[in-house]
């Protein structure tokens, strides 16, 4: 009898297992289905990261699509914050506005009307309270001026007579002591003509390559030059030398030297540098 009944709590033991064992998948936990949000391509639309300039008017398109529960509102921030209503399909609408899956839901948004950038976030949210997100970042850029170039602009040696500064607001060559000069000729040291220039009167200056020079083609690339290390000497004087200069009434050039000119004559101090210019052509009313 005793056999008997341990085998019987063996077999429930293992019936036990077995039907625990055997709950399958159904028992499972399913994890909810949210729903979805697209910014639809439409023709002028705005999709994705983009740089436009201030005051830009722009057009999201939204597309919201349902997981296991009927999408209910789409809410829009701007840096984080909800935005105090918005223009959806032409009609302003408070924020969160009520969306239909498969809708076009077209949001008009003003960029910024300064430089900077802005992230524009869209949430949809079901009725379960599930959410999805979609966000864009607009940098807004006021378009860079073009450069011209202005050739052969020279300075002479300081310690001579004729002019040994440069003015680059004025695009011209000044006399050695006119406080216009950004650059001056250094002259003469213990009777030697150093072959160096520096900056004068709040200019500063950035050492650039002649490669540099030679591709920039608008203001913000001698801009994003100047990003380097400051220097108020040049090198010695060598063909192809380059440098940007931020004058002190905020102008911003570039420079390469073109020819260097170094006289034998005793006493003469004609010594010189031939260069050109890049500078920005700012448009009417800008």
């Amino acid at each position: 009898m005793k056999k008997i009944n341990v085998l019987l709590v063996s077999l429930l033991a293992t019936m036990t297992l077995f039907m625990t064992g055997c709950k399958g998948s159904d028992d499972e936990e399913v994890a909810p289905v949210g729903p979805s949000i697209v910014l639809r391509n439409n023709a002028g639309a705005t999709t994705g990261d983009v740089t436009v300039t201030p005051s830009t008017a722009l057009e999201f398109v939204i597309v919201t699509d349902a997981g296991d529960k009927n999408v209910k509102t789409v809410k829009v921030f701007m840096n984080g914050n909800a935005i105090n209503g918005v223009n959806v399909n032409g009609k302003a609408k408070t924020n969160p506005f009520n969306v239909n899956k498969g809708t076009e839901y077209k949001v008009a948004i003003t960029a910024s009307s300064t430089e900077t950038a802005t992230v524009y976030k869209f949430v949809v949210t079901d009725k379960a309270g599930l959410t999805a997100t979609k966000s864009v970042t607009v940098t807004t850029e006021v378009p860079s001026a073009t450069l011209t170039t202005k050739s052969a602009q020279m300075i002479f040696n300081f310690s001579g007579a004729k002019k040994g500064s440069y003015d680059f607001d004025g695009l011209d060559s000044v006399a050695s002591a006119d406080v216009t000069g950004d650059i001056q000729d250094k002259g003469l040291l213990a009777g030697s003509y150093t072959q160096k220039f520096e900056v004068e009167n709040g200019a500063t200056m950035v050492k650039i390559t002649s490669a540099e020079f030679d591709a920039a083609t608008n203001e913000k690339a001698i801009k994003d030059l100047y990003a380097g290390t400051k220097v108020t000497v040049s090198d010695v004087y060598s063909q192809g030398d380059s440098y940007v200069i931020k004058t002190a009434a905020g102008k911003y050039v570039a420079m390469k030297i073109t020819d260097v000119n170094v006289t034998t004559a005793v006493d003469d101090n004609n010594d010189s540098i031939t260069f050109d210019v890049k500078y920005p052509v700012v448009s009417a009313g800008k």
